[in-house]
């Protein structure tokens, strides 16, 4: 067998080969090769703008690493817009304030490391003109600061960062900025002197954030195409609940037509018959009186259990045709859909149909003197009967319900309340929203909130709630004044 093990001099030789054969290599270009590679892999990887903020903090950094002798550095990106170019970003980097045992309060400064803090600039720049001027020319410009002026407009960007003492700048009588453009916007550096092998850095390295800045572009443009699908989503089953919701009600339109047409003759008959009768009856009781003597007692108590009678029958006949009449009311089944209509009349008409349900519940009536305004009745009083439904469902054995009627501010308002349960102030977010389903009375009814809702802005109008648990809930809808279409 061939023996490869090497001796002590073979082992010397070879590692001599291998520092002069490493001897002519650059280790400055292999560091700067590796900071760029750097750049461009946490580039490549932006999705969000936090993460914009911390690729930033990243090319910061490795120019501090690099040498670039700077006391801070800005980068703003430029977009080509239809009325001229703009800056659409602006974001600065500066040594950490905690360096110099300087701290803030704003959320809005991101710490990138124990060197570096990155934030984004809402303060226009004054030489924002030269930003655009050195993006639409490609070439690099510089021009020198006072070190008064730098000391001002530092403090003029920090200022909201709420630092508890001013950042210490070096003194010096002069600096100078440069502007480096790159394909979406122009880095800004504010050294003591302009050193080419430093533009060159720069150049380097925000060409590497060039790449991930398409790939975050595309990723914001995805978000924001997401975002609208979305609310159109959201949108479309809102829609789609309104549409089954009316179809229901169109439904229940008809069946009440039809109920109402099919009572409306028999109680044409029954208060015919009644009628008849009382007067058949009348007349039997007067020819009866002159061949019956007073004295027969019995004959006196048939025509009072007659008369009683009677009366009972007329007053259900009367009953009956109020509810008759508060049913076309309420579907309103010979007008037109927008018509010139008093809600008050509305609602007196919902009143009569939940009687039933009102048995033991204190009732009270405020309607204020009101001129009729241009509305769809029958939309509005499905407002009516879930607001009235939804009081009902909030109170205990016995509670108290008030409606008020009244104008203000050129709007028709009808208010609600109820001495109920009440609702919880973390559902009260999320009380028109459709499908919402919980174990409280009051929230149950949200699918009804949700059609009201959208019925009164069709109308152009408003609901407010104010609840509280175990006191109560106040609804008011607001219903601008109209006249016409």
């Amino acid at each position: 067998m061939k023996d490869v093990r090497k001796t002590k001099a073979q082992l010397i030789a070879e590692l001599e080969a291998e520092r002069k054969k490493s001897a002519g290599v650059d280790v400055s270009g292999v560091e700067r090769q590796l900071a760029v590679e750097r750049m461009r892999a946490e580039a490549m990887a932006m999705r969000s703008s936090k993460d914009l903020l911390k690729v930033l903090g990243v090319q910061t950094e490795e120019m501090i690493n690099l040498g670039v002798d700077s006391l801070g550095s800005t980068i703003r990106f430029v977009a080509e817009e239809a009325d001229g170019l703009r800056i659409r970003r602006r974001y600065y980097s500066f040594h950490n304030p905690r360096k110099f045992g300087i701290s803030w309060t704003s959320p809005h400064v991101f710490e990138f490391s124990e060197e570096v803090v990155v934030a984004e600039i809402t303060l226009p720049s004054p030489r924002e003109q030269t930003t655009i001027d050195c993006w639409r020319q490609q070439e690099v410009i510089s021009h020198s600061v006072s070190g008064e002026d730098v000391v001002s407009r530092m403090r003029a960007v920090t200022e909201s960062w709420g630092l508890d003492r001013p950042i210490p700048i070096p003194e010096r009588a002069e600096w100078t900025v440069f502007y480096v453009p790159f394909v979406h916007g122009v880095v800004g550096i504010m050294a003591p002197t302009l050193v080419q092998e430093h533009v060159s850095i720069v150049q380097e390295l925000t060409a590497a954030l060039s790449l991930g800045y398409i790939r975050y572009l595309d990723f914001q443009q995805l978000e924001e195409q997401n975002k609208t699908l979305e609310e159109n989503l959201r949108l479309l089953r809102e829609t789609q609940n309104q549409l089954v919701m009316q179809e229901k009600m169109a439904s229940l339109g008809k069946l009440v037509a039809g109920v109402v047409h099919e009572m409306n003759t028999p109680m044409g008959a029954i208060r015919s018959g009644n009628d008849t009768l009382m007067r058949a009856v009348a007349r039997m009781k007067e020819k009866l009186e002159t061949v019956v003597s007073d004295e027969d007692a019995s004959m006196r108590s048939v025509f009072e259990v007659v008369a009683d009678a009677n009366r009972a029958m007329t007053a259900g006949v009367e009953r009956v045709g109020q509810i008759v009449h508060s049913l076309r009311d309420f579907v309103r089944l010979d007008e037109a859909e927008h018509v010139m209509a008093d809600p008050r009349v509305g609602m007196e008409s919902t009143l009569t149909l939940l009687q039933p349900q009102l048995e033991g519940i204190t009732v009270g009536r405020q309607f204020e003197p009101i001129e009729p305004f241009y509305c769809s009745p029958g939309r509005l009083n499905q407002v009516y009967m879930i607001l009235l439904t939804n009081a009902l469902d909030a109170l205990q054995d016995d509670g108290e319900i008030g409606i008020r009627i009244f104008e203000a501010d050129g709007h028709v308002c009808i208010q609600v309340r109820d001495n109920g349960a009440g609702i919880p102030p973390e559902r009260l977010e999320s009380i028109f929203e459709f499908g919402l389903s919980t174990g409280g009375p009051r929230v149950k009814m949200s699918v009804g909130l949700a059609t009201a809702y959208a019925i009164v802005q069709e109308h152009g109008g408003d609901i407010e709630i104010e609840s509280e648990v175990d006191v109560g809930t106040t609804v008011t809808v607001r219903l601008p004044r109209r006249t016409a279409a």
